[in-house]
């Protein structure tokens, strides 16, 4: 154990984290801040699932859809879709090149081998086959009678060529460890053979890039996508999210030992959050009409009508998704920053939480199906029955097992 006047860096964090010990100062505060911020982007993907059912927007395609939905909803969930996994990914970047200076490319290769290609290879296949027999109980047992469960029914009595191959080669909600692994070997490969001037690297993160730049370059990225950009959960990756999360991974990356390139922006946060809410306004205002399930593949498969509002929705999730994560950066940098045993539990705790998550999503939402309550509290109880299951099942059945050191790593005494 280290001791107090050391920063003891604990690089066998799940997916992306790597943290310093408690009550160090001045960096390592900011390695508390991302850490933390990165498990409350992972459990904010629990509520987005669970608050889909109430989406207007997907009210006929979302298999769990409830009879009820709220405008309000769709704002959140949409609003939240535009930065979270951009936010992720950015954090993600920043840890990457924290390990691989720590330690070694080699130790970095291995380590994410085992932390997060493992747990793919595992849970992908296992969440699968858990997910089919939730909805195969929704159908029969609980009788839940949505449009797109009504569809799934009728492909499943009357497939289309095809059609079934295709859907079980989606990677699903664990489609952010296929993309993860993809950027550690191109992260990994860069380092090996690139070498980029120093001045280079700083033009890349000054103001200018962040607040113009990189945020256009996410919009060329999104241009062919049906809005809101729905996760790229095939196995071939697409070359737009390879762009369009690769950029927040990449700047992520040199984020780490450039910490102040984000100090010249703390006196625009005021400006930067008026402006966020300009465009959240306008973003919501521009979202397209609910997709039916007749129109669903035509919406994911098809390229979009450029029209204006198109176009609006590209530019506002674009800015959007990096104006709300260097936000998030900054906030978290004065507010997560002290090491917090709560917040040190959720961090360890998030990533078997989001890896097992939706099948529990999925029950709470059916169960709900037949009750008229309120929509908050219908949400409220989805979201808070789901995290007491998952935080419940890592407690007793994960952390201190093989299964937590399977994916958490050590756990460094504290």
């Amino acid at each position: 154990m280290k001791t107090a006047t050391k920063t003891a860096i604990n690089t066998d964090q799940p997916a992306v984290a790597a943290l310093p010990a408690a009550g160090v100062s001045g960096e390592a505060l900011r390695y508390h801040s991302l850490d933390n911020l990165r498990a409350s982007a992972m459990l904010l993907g629990v509520v987005f699932h669970a608050a889909l059912a109430y989406s207007p927007l997907l009210s006929q395609t979302w298999p769990s859809a409830d009879g009820s939905a709220a405008a309000s909803i769709d704002f959140f969930v949409w609003l939240s879709h535009t930065f979270r996994m951009p936010l992720f990914f950015l954090i993600a970047g920043f840890f990457a090149n924290l390990m691989i200076t720590k330690r070694s490319l080699k130790a970095f290769m291995l380590n994410r081998c085992l932390r997060v290609a493992l747990p793919f290879i595992i849970f992908w296949p296992l969440i699968s086959l858990v997910l089919v027999a939730v909805l195969y109980i929704g159908l029969t047992w609980l009788a839940v009678n949505t449009p797109a469960l009504n569809a799934i029914e009728k492909l499943l009595q009357n497939p289309e060529p095809g059609q079934q191959s295709l859907t079980l080669l989606s990677t699903g909600h664990l489609w952010f460890l296929y993309y993860l692994l993809i950027f550690y070997l191109l992260a990994a490969l860069a380092k090996k053979f690139l070498s980029l001037p120093s001045k280079w690297l700083q033009c890349l993160v000054s103001p200018a890039m962040l607040l113009g730049i990189w945020p256009l370059i996410a919009a060329l990225a999104l241009l062919g996508q049906p809005m809101p950009h729905p996760p790229p959960a095939s196995l071939l990756p697409a070359p737009w999210a390879v762009i369009f999360y690769g950029q927040f991974f990449f700047v992520g990356w040199l984020y780490y030992g450039k910490q102040p390139m984000l100090n010249g922006l703390y006196r625009q946060q005021a400006v930067l959050l008026l402006f966020c809410a300009l465009l959240s306004g306008v973003f919501f205002l521009h979202l397209p009409q609910p997709i039916t399930v007749e129109g669903v593949a035509a919406f994911l498969n098809q390229s979009p009508i450029m029209e204006r509002s198109h176009w609006v929705l590209v530019l506002a999730t674009a800015f959007l998704a990096w104006y709300v994560s260097i936000l998030c950066v900054m906030q978290a940098r004065k507010y997560f920053a002290v090491a917090n045993p709560v917040m040190r539990y959720l961090a360890d705790a998030s990533y078997w939480t989001y890896l097992v998550h939706l099948p529990l999503v999925y029950i709470m939402q059916m169960l709900f199906y037949f009750t008229q309550w309120p929509i908050l509290i219908e949400l409220c109880l989805s979201v808070g029955l789901t995290l007491v299951i998952c935080f419940a099942s890592y407690q007793l059945a994960v952390r201190n097992t093989f299964v937590g050191r399977f994916l958490n790593g050590r756990r460094n005494s504290r």
